[in-house]
């Protein structure tokens, strides 16, 4: 009759040692469920179901198990960098009327639908074409927004991106109206509310009235 080593089997030697293996093992299984789940839950070109799968923070390698080291903040969307790299799922096409054709902005649909400053019209323009899309049974390529603004206001997309994308942003006598004008056009109420209850009452006078009176007419 043989016996077997229990050391070559590399076998725990203690139930605390077989309770923690049995732990990583399951957290890791489940982690692998969701990753799964999330790539099986895409549709054509929209990255949202995988953006919004909540990953345990402990847990970030399947071999190693759970070894306590934070994801959060590890991935950050910026519609600046190359749209390739950055995923972007979105293309923002803006016309300012000046007949030299719309500026593209590759943006996120994660962002701008379900952020926390999450434009209404842009969700309202995603939902017609998600429904188009599958009504015509259309996989094809990724989504595209055209909006048509005043130059002024034109100027001043990059601002507005930014401001939506989480950045700090600094209100002045200039660039207030045609913020205002921005915030209302992509249905963004807390801006617009900021902006038309808050800054600009506070900020209107004799010196800056004309300046508004000016750039009140460029946005018409």
């Amino acid at each position: 009759m043989q016996y077997i080593n229990k050391t070559m089997l590399n076998l725990p030697t203690s139930v605390e040692e077989i309770t923690e293996e049995t732990k990583r093992a399951f957290k890791a299984f489940d982690l692998q469920k969701k990753l799964e789940q999330a790539t099986l839950a895409v549709s054509c070109s929209d990255l949202s179901a995988i953006q919004a799968i909540q990953l345990p923070s402990e847990c970030t390698d399947f071999k190693e198990g759970c070894k306590g080291r934070d994801m959060e903040g590890a991935v950050t969307l910026d519609w600046r960098v190359d749209p390739f790299a950055s995923m972007s799922d979105l293309t923002l096409l803006v016309y300012d009327g000046s007949g030299s054709g719309g500026v593209p902005y590759y943006v996120h649909t994660l962002t701008l639908v379900h952020g926390g400053r999450k434009s209404g019209f842009v969700a309202e323009q995603m939902k017609l074409q998600q429904s188009g899309k599958r009504s015509h049974n259309n996989c094809a390529g990724d989504y595209k927004i055209e909006i048509y603004v005043p130059p002024l206001a034109a100027k001043h997309i990059p601002e507005f991106l930014d401001y939506v994308y989480g950045r700090e942003l600094k209100i002045t006598t200039s660039n207030a109206p045609p913020l205002r004008y921005l915030a209302n056009r992509f249905d963004l109420r807390d801006l617009y509310k900021d902006i038309s209850t808050k800054f600009i009452p506070a900020d209107l006078e004799i010196g800056t009235a004309p300046m508004y009176c000016t750039l009140a007419d460029q946005l018409k």
